[in-house]
């Protein structure tokens, strides 16, 4: 089986211009290659979904010239199942209860949804209940000549808590650093809040 690092070579040789994408880009085609290697545990699932990603993101390499950001976090939500993060996102009342703005969402493939009061649009690419999303995603904000950015998020289960492992892919340089923070701000924190709301309410029935 080959290495994770042999195919990033073989990755980068395929895709002469990756260079241009930094520590990001390579970061991003060695996540790709470990899917391709089966070195993660969702790479079965994410690899009819890999040409989509790096077809988005070689395109904006060639068609505009510029760099395109990786985000890569992983957050720990203690005391939390996948299936509760997975409806937290995916079902509307609940994303826009822990958020405090309004979403039009489902856990539909093919489906395409609107977050934070229109300002976040996008389609439900892949989907596998209480474990993976995949979606394609844009702000308001962008330019109209910006393609689309690729979420992946993938719930992994840890004994009684949940470790979120969120790739968002193929960002605008000059938003990626306000995307960054916006999922902390606008997504991870609230979440956390509105769980531990929700057990305090149920321990107080009790």
């Amino acid at each position: 089986m080959k290495q994770p690092k042999m195919l990033l070579m073989k990755y980068r040789k395929r895709n002469p211009q990756a260079h241009k994408l930094g520590w990001s880009g390579l970061h991003l085609g060695h996540f790709l290659c470990r899917c391709e290697n089966d070195t993660v545990p969702y790479a079965p699932i994410m690899r009819e979904d890999l040409h989509h990603i790096r077809t988005n993101m070689i395109n904006f390499i060639y068609k505009k010239g510029n760099m395109a950001k990786t985000l890569v976090q992983k957050v720990l939500f203690k005391d939390t199942s996948p299936k509760e993060l997975y409806e937290l996102y995916l079902n509307a009342r609940k994303h826009s209860r822990s958020t405090g703005s309004p979403a039009d969402i489902s856990n539909k493939e093919g489906t395409h949804f609107t977050a934070h009061d229109g300002h976040i649009t996008g389609q439900n690419l892949k989907l596998v209940k209480d474990s993976l999303i995949v979606q394609s995603w844009r702000a308001r904000d962008w330019k109209q000549e910006d393609p689309d950015s690729t979420l992946t998020i993938h719930l992994e289960p840890k004994g009684k808590n949940t470790v979120l492992h969120a790739v968002h892919s193929n960002i605008p340089d000059d938003h990626a650093d306000g995307i960054d923070k916006g999922w902390q701000s606008h997504y991870w924190e609230p979440w956390k809040a509105y769980l531990a709301g929700k057990r305090a309410t149920k321990t107080d029935k009790n």
